[in-house]
């Protein structure tokens, strides 16, 4: 009788274990694409900044929308919006370093923080990135295409709101400029998105 509660109890108590950390995971995880949430992506993300500080590192922050994803969601529905959503997150995962951070941040906006990446390499990686998507949804005749700000910390933000402001502002210009193209900026100064130092590239 003994080792019959202790082997149920065992049971009960690893099913209770196991309940636990799906529901850990599951408040970290995007429930559309398996992506990072929001909450998860700036907790991981200061984690970064912080390190990055503490040892000189330059780091690229991504901040991107999904072009006309409104004109997809109303003239195809809400199903075939996320499918587009999921396309897009599946690309980026693909794309990305185990190092690097990906997260969705909003409806139909994701951001990225690739480590000890200069303004060049963050280029290629974007650039190769649009390309990739451009093929996929020629493919699957899903007319989306990303807007993409890249700010380039040479000093590690204090905050992650600060580096998603500075991103934010540069996927704006784009957005402005026409959409459907890239912007890469080195950031002298913490925070900031312009001045004499800035370095921008529109490709």
């Amino acid at each position: 009788v003994h080792m019959s509660f202790f082997a149920i109890t065992a049971v009960l108590l690893g099913s209770l274990k196991s309940a636990l950390s799906r529901e850990k995971e599951l408040a970290r995880t995007d429930g559309l694409t398996g992506l990072m949430n929001v909450r998860a992506f700036k907790a991981a993300a200061q984690q970064v900044f912080d390190l990055a500080a503490r040892h000189g590192h330059v780091t690229a922050f991504a901040y991107m929308d999904v072009d006309d994803f409104k004109y997809v969601n109303d003239s195809r529905g809400h199903s075939e919006g996320d499918r587009a959503l999921c396309a897009v997150a599946a690309i980026l995962s693909g794309a990305m370093r185990r190092t690097d951070l990906v997260g969705r941040v909003g409806g139909d906006e994701f951001a990225v923080l690739l480590p000890e990446t200069g303004a060049d390499a963050a280029r290629k990686v974007f650039s190769s990135l649009r390309e990739h998507l451009e093929r996929s949804t020629r493919e699957s005749d899903m007319p989306i295409t990303l807007s993409i700000g890249v700010a380039i910390f040479l000093q590690a933000p204090t905050t992650v709101e600060a580096a998603l402001l500075a991103a934010d502002e540069l996927m704006y210009r784009v957005k402005n400029g026409g959409k459907n193209s890239l912007v890469v900026v080195e950031m002298p100064e913490t925070g900031q998105s312009g001045g004499q130092g800035e370095l921008g590239h529109r490709l």
